[in-house]
């Protein structure tokens, strides 16, 4: 999980990106939500990961 570290900034602006260039014009409302709402979440499930990876509370792969 610590080698995804890098998705956590990433993902909120490549949503932002995307609902920026994409979403008033081609995406309907309810899509642009979405986007919004998942990029969020993942990176929240990444952090969450990272942080019990380095707590040693995840499972060693």
């Amino acid at each position: 999980m610590l080698q995804l570290l890098w998705l956590i900034p990433f993902l909120p602006l490549a949503g932002f990106a995307v609902n920026g260039v994409l979403g008033a014009r081609f995406l309907p409302r309810r899509a642009v939500a979405l986007i919004g709402c998942a990029v969020v979440l993942a990176s929240f499930v990444i952090s969450v990961g990272a942080i019990a990876e380095l707590h040693g509370i995840a499972r060693s792969p």
